[in-house]
């Protein structure tokens, strides 16, 4: 009897081995390996097209490199390089903007201005006050209603720590502010599914109701890879849902099985107050700048430019800590050429990546933008003129070589840069799309 149960027990133990096993091949067939599984060392190798950095950057290689910029400029300027598919994501008729513009709008964030159980001054981000300031440029009266400490609406903590009275108080006080305010506009923080301890649909709900607001909801984190269906939990409530390039996907199971896709505003950016960037002018002293994490083989990367001798100025997260915003905002200013990451693994043979914040902050700081191909910002960005990419930590060292020597190039990507975003994706083209929508 016990040799009969050790025999089924062992069958048993293998058969749920081999469909472990299996199981695990599918979903990274389908979502890709995570970087930290990846044993992928393509991005080390030399360039398949300039060679290897290690040994330098040759005259010859240097005028390769001259002639594709210089291609690149003289196709875009006689318009002959498409235009980026999704560049008109906010475009609004002159006829409907007229109609809008006769139509004073008053709006409310809720949201936090900072993460639970960090301080004021240890942000590195814009966050909501960013869109509050970018909605009172685009001519909105806006209001803004704080739950960093009081409400767990956070996306990336997503759990309660208050006490339920505490948070019955709160929300007694949101419901006592949006009567006070009265906005028609209405922008939550939807980067979770609440709990006890925060606002949920129903709530918002019985609000629109009595208060008579559009609901607008962002959500930052929209891939697959999310354990919770934020967009089906929202978007039930919500009159448009924004959600970031920089997480969307084209095989999306939870974009793919909502029904009511009118509501959803795929943004490549979220809006920002711009003026912190455009007003300041400093000198541009750093070479080639990086602010942020240490992941996405960024470290590789950079670790790299420096050995090759590329005079770079780093500041990881994980050894300085959170600093003030503006620290950033000058780090970024500063710097002539800005790289950075946004590699997640591989999917189906092919590298890809999320658009994080940095592309869009650098470009507004005037930086030379170096980005590692493999995420879709060349669906909002054309490639040599707006930024720069880069299959390789070689491609990184030539062409940190070439521009930092040529200026001029440096000066005119940068500033096409920076006009094709105040054309295609400024906060008032982003808060205008938002009234077109809501407003229907």
């Amino acid at each position: 009897m016990v040799k009969w149960l050790q025999t089924l027990l062992s069958r048993v133990i293998r058969r749920v081995r081999v469909a472990g096993v299996n199981f695990i091949k599918v979903v990274l067939e389908k979502y890709g390996t995570p970087p930290w599984l990846n044993d992928q060392t393509e991005y080390l190798l030399p360039s398949s097209w300039i060679g290897s950095a290690s040994t330098g950057t040759t005259a010859f290689k240097s005028r390769m490199i001259a002639n594709m910029f210089d291609e690149y400029a003289k196709s875009w300027s006689a318009g002959s390089l498409p235009t980026p598919i999704n560049s008109g994501v906010f475009h609004v008729d002159k006829s409907r903007m007229k109609e809008l513009s006769g139509k004073p709008v008053s709006i409310c964030f809720v949201g936090p201005r900072y993460y639970v159980g960090e301080l004021p001054l240890t942000v590195d981000h814009g966050g909501f006050p960013g869109f509050v300031e970018s909605a009172r440029t685009a001519g909105m009266k806006a209001y803004e209603f704080d739950v960093s400490q009081t409400l767990s609406i956070n996306g990336y903590e997503g759990r309660r720590v208050t006490t339920q009275q505490v948070v019955n108080q709160e929300l007694r006080r949101l419901r006592e502010h949006l009567r006070d305010t009265k906005p028609q506009i209405l922008v939550i923080d939807g980067n979770f599914v609440p709990g006890a301890g925060s606002y949920d649909a129903d709530l918002l709900a019985d609000l629109k109701q009595e208060l008579g607001f559009s609901l607008c909801t962002f959500i930052v984190d929209f891939h697959e890879l999310q354990t919770e269906d934020k967009l089906g939990y929202w978007g039930k409530v919500s009159d448009l849902v924004v959600f970031t390039a920089g997480s969307w996907n084209h095989h999306n199971k939870y974009y793919d099985r909502f029904s009511q896709k009118e509501k959803i505003l795929l943004s490549p950016c979220p809006p920002t107050d711009e003026s912190q960037w455009l007003q300041k002018i400093v000198p541009k002293e750093i070479q080639l700048g990086f602010w942020g994490g240490k992941g996405r083989r960024r470290t590789d990367y950079l670790d790299f430019a420096t050995k090759c001798g590329i005079a770079t100025k780093i500041v990881y997260r994980e050894d300085v800590g959170r600093k003030p915003f503006e620290e950033y905002v000058e780090f970024l200013l500063r710097s002539k050429i800005s790289f950075t990451s946004g590699f997640t693994g591989i999917a189906a043979g092919r590298r890809t990546g999320i658009m994080t914040y940095r592309i869009w902050e650098s470009i507004l700081a005037k930086a030379l933008l170096v980005h590692e191909s493999g995420s879709q910002i060349d669906e909002f960005l054309v490639p040599f003129v707006h930024f720069v990419p880069v299959d390789s930590v070689h491609e990184l060292v030539h062409y940190s070589r070439f521009l930092l020597d040529n200026e001029k190039i440096v000066e005119r990507i940068s500033t096409e840069a920076l006009a094709f975003y105040m054309e295609h994706y400024s906060s008032t083209k982003f808060w205008n799309r938002v009234r077109d929508v809501i407003d229907r």
